[in-house]
């Protein structure tokens, strides 16, 4: 299990002061199924860190980065924390906050490409078990 109930207050008061990007993907690409039936969930604590949003059927985590990001400091602890996640079997994508604003059909389109990918990977296993579940 990859959830972090460590995190969890720190987790709530992000989801409270999301960034505009971040607004701009939950309510225009993952909120309430729309990314091809799936659940996500916003600022989810995994493995000591807080992902931007996360689907636990698809074992995929979605950054979105600002500007903080390019500095070299933080792009190496970007690079820490994807490597962490990966180790634990996780799918990580990272999109800027230009690109959700601006792009963010292409941003979609990418996804949808990454979610088919980890299907099939997986042999469409997730939407099996999820589809059970209901």
């Amino acid at each position: 299990m990859v959830y972090d109930p460590g995190k969890r207050a720190f987790a709530k008061e992000l989801r409270q002061r999301m960034t505009r990007a971040e607004v701009h993907l939950w309510k225009h690409a993952l909120r309430a199924g729309m990314l091809k039936g799936y659940g996500f969930h916003r600022q989810y604590p995994v493995a000591g860190y807080v992902a931007d949003f996360y689907c636990s059927e698809l074992s995929l985590v979605i950054e979105v980065d600002g500007g903080i990001h390019g500095i070299p400091e933080q792009a190496q602890h970007d690079l820490v924390r994807t490597k962490k996640l990966e180790g634990l079997g996780l799918s990580v994508v990272r999109f800027t906050n230009e690109r959700v604003l601006f792009e963010l059909e292409q941003v979609r389109e990418e996804l949808l490409v990454l979610v088919d990918r980890i299907e099939k990977e997986a042999g469409d296993r997730s939407r099996a078990i999820w589809q059970d579940r209901r």
